[in-house]
């Protein structure tokens, strides 16, 4: 799994090209968000048209993949014939706008992506084939491009996010609370929107996805408060779940974490503490992480802020900071049997029927949903702060 801020690229042609994809399996009942008809991955648009007749018919698959603080990426595989021409190629441009249909949910939930690479794989001989590999990704991928400088004065963590969104056209929602404290003074300094968006969402524990509001693509930013809450109705092992794999790991760091900063104003040094477990620690679970580490004894982190003059911004970040350690308490992978587009990153699922240790409630922190000729599914990257 990746670090938290989506250190774990997907690179083109891996993900669409199948890789390590599960057993088939037998075709439990679907649920919520299930896409029943597999040929509405295969209806895309670009730039608002269907694609052509010559590229659906040699679709081979599409993979979709979201991820927390990353942009959602889309590849799609056609094999290659002597029936396309120039029209074929040019609707798959850089830059243009692709669409999967999403007509068995309310809202969609798959954002357009846009194309920013090809791939094309070749062979010769008797078994020549050809396939092109188109890899596109969701707009926050344009926040990669160039980087900048600038000074935020008596802002806020909203007011920042706000920045970033307005500079390539996305409106900005949130989940949960988020602080309203304006920082003395906040530095980015060379570094790509992305990046500081990352930088913001890391201090207190933010997470972050592209989705659309409505016609508009949003950047919905969760302060995971809801984490008692839970998609309905739960996914059941062996039913609803194919293929399961949970690690459970204490943590070995945050069971106490004291931030440090200096107020330049007042020329002091400034320090906070956080060590509090809150009915949110477990999850709904018996046990909290930092309660299964006890019997190896304590795991005090002491992080330096000095660019942060404001006890009140000091102690969102120590609270936030304790959370991101204790919550890969458990983490590990679930497999539907069928394609799920509503549990996707920063939502709950409630997963029953495995036993009663690791039945509960999860975080997912990144989906993949596969189509191809054969079948479809989804995969879910899971965690949880308690058992």
């Amino acid at each position: 799994m990746s670090d938290f801020g989506g250190g774990e690229k997907p690179t083109a042609h891996n993900a669409a090209e199948g890789g390590a994809a599960p057993k088939s399996g037998d075709g439990g009942k679907q649920t919520y968000g299930v896409a029943r008809n597999a040929n509405e991955f295969r209806d895309i648009t670009s730039n608002g048209e269907k694609i052509t007749a010559v590229a659906s018919s040699t679709f081979v698959s599409t993979v979709v993949i979201q991820e927390i603080n990353a942009p959602a990426m889309c590849q799609i595989v056609f094999e290659l014939d002597t029936n396309w021409t120039d029209d074929d190629y040019k609707q798959f441009a850089a830059g243009s706008r692709l669409e999967i249909p999403d007509k068995l949910v309310q809202d969609k939930q798959l954002p357009p992506m846009y194309v920013s690479g090809l791939t094309l794989d070749g062979t010769t001989g008797s078994s020549m084939q050809s396939t092109l590999t188109v890899t596109a990704f969701d707009k926050m991928h344009f926040l990669r491009f160039g980087e900048y400088s600038k000074s935020f004065v008596n802002q806020s963590d909203q007011d920042i996010f706000e920045w970033i969104v307005e500079s390539v056209g996305m409106n900005f929602s949130t989940i949960g609370y988020m602080s309203k404290l304006a920082y003395p003074f906040f530095l980015s300094d060379n570094e790509t929107r992305y990046d500081l968006l990352l930088k913001v969402c890391r201090q207190e524990y933010y997470e972050c996805i592209v989705k659309m509001k409505g016609e508009h693509e949003t950047l919905v930013v969760n302060s995971r408060e809801y984490r008692n809450s839970a998609l309905d109705p739960p996914l059941f092992y062996n039913y609803d779940i194919e293929a399961i794999n949970l690690d459970m790991r204490v943590p070995t760091l945050g069971e106490t974490v004291t931030i440090r900063g200096y107020d330049f104003l007042n020329g002091k040094p400034l320090s906070t503490t956080d060590s509090d477990n809150t009915e949110l620690s477990e999850m709904k679970g018996a046990q909290k992480a930092f309660e299964a580490s006890e019997p190896f004894g304590d795991s005090p982190v002491t992080l330096k802020r000095p660019d942060i003059g404001s006890e009140n911004s000091l102690v969102n970040i120590a609270v936030g900071q304790r959370e991101r350690f204790q919550d890969t308490f458990i983490e590990g992978t679930v497999t539907l049997r069928q394609i799920n587009l509503e549990a996707c990153p920063g939502v709950n699922v409630d997963l029953r029927g495995i036993n009663s240790r690791f039945d509960g409630l999860y975080h997912v922190v990144k989906s993949t949903h596969r189509i191809d000729r054969n079948r479809n599914f989804t995969i879910l990257n899971v965690t949880r702060s308690g058992m």
